[in-house]
């Protein structure tokens, strides 16, 4: 599903990337950022989130190219992959592998994508553990990553943390981007507008304004913004395979003792 041409792109200093392994809340966090850096950015049906941030990936070099800077763009290329600039910034969305399981799953679920016709939880499970969900292993992902974590152009963002600490997220991310939107975070007044119309309430108001108008039809892309979701699809055995896996697979990374709370069994 990646478009290789987009590797190729010519990348600026004030480019702006959101990457994230998908269902990781890309959405969320670009929608945060425009309105922290785009003083005319209005999504709507017609011209969504997408018109204002464009995928790497999906639209390949030749319509990036002919972009007005500042350019923020979503990616889900890992890192060797990914179109680099020593000044761009880079923000790193992160969530722990059994929520993105059930979103992901929802999420093709509800498109209607013809790959998964059939496949019902458990089978999507499966696929997802083998690393041959569309976009790769979730674990290979995000280890090429890591590797990066002192980069001074990268942010770091845990899902599970903008949930807990909305507001100081938002403060977060303009800080680290500077220019207007360090000086939107320092508003009171404007930063309460930004936190208000990112949660997600606000966000699931009209959600035309996140999807094109292909996935018109897709009236849930922005589904809970919860966290142990998971609880309502694993069993205990699904469970502890996932547990396995990421103890192995992170061992010995900056992610080995993430999520602790987010993945027990136990409520």
């Amino acid at each position: 599903m990646l478009s290789w041409s987009g590797k190729q792109i010519q990348t600026y200093p004030d480019d702006v990337f959101i990457a994230t392994y998908p269902k990781c809340g890309n959405t969320w966090v670009r929608h945060i950022i425009c309105q922290l850096m785009l003083e005319d950015y209005k999504p709507r049906a017609g011209k969504e989130l997408n018109v204002y941030t464009r995928t790497i990936e999906d639209v390949g070099k030749e319509l990036i190219d002919r972009m007005p800077r500042p350019r923020i763009f979503k990616s889900h290329y890992t890192y060797n992959d990914h179109p680099k600039h020593p000044e761009a910034k880079y923000v790193l969305v992160v969530r722990n592998p059994k929520d993105v399981v059930v979103s992901a799953y929802h999420m093709c679920k509800n498109l209607k994508l013809p790959v998964f016709e059939g496949f019902d939880f458990n089978g999507f499970f499966e696929l997802f553990m083998a690393g041959k969900y569309d976009f790769g292993s979730y674990f290979d992902y995000h280890k090429e990553w890591f590797d990066h974590m002192k980069d001074h152009n990268l942010l770091l963002l845990k899902y599970e943390d903008i949930i807990k600490d909305h507001k100081g997220s938002v403060v977060k991310i303009g800080e680290f981007l500077g220019g207007r939107a360090g000086e939107i975070v320092e508003n009171l007044e404007k930063l309460a507008q930004v936190v208000e119309a990112s949660t997600f309430k606000s966000m699931k108001e009209d959600q035309r304004r996140w999807v094109q108008d292909i996935f018109k039809d897709q009236n849930q892309f922005v589904r809970k913004g919860t966290t142990r979701d998971w609880k309502n699809h694993f069993s205990k055995e699904q469970s502890d395979r996932m547990d396995e896996k990421f103890k192995e697979e992170f061992k010995g990374t900056i992610a080995e003792n993430w999520w602790q709370e987010e993945m027990k069994w136990e409520d």
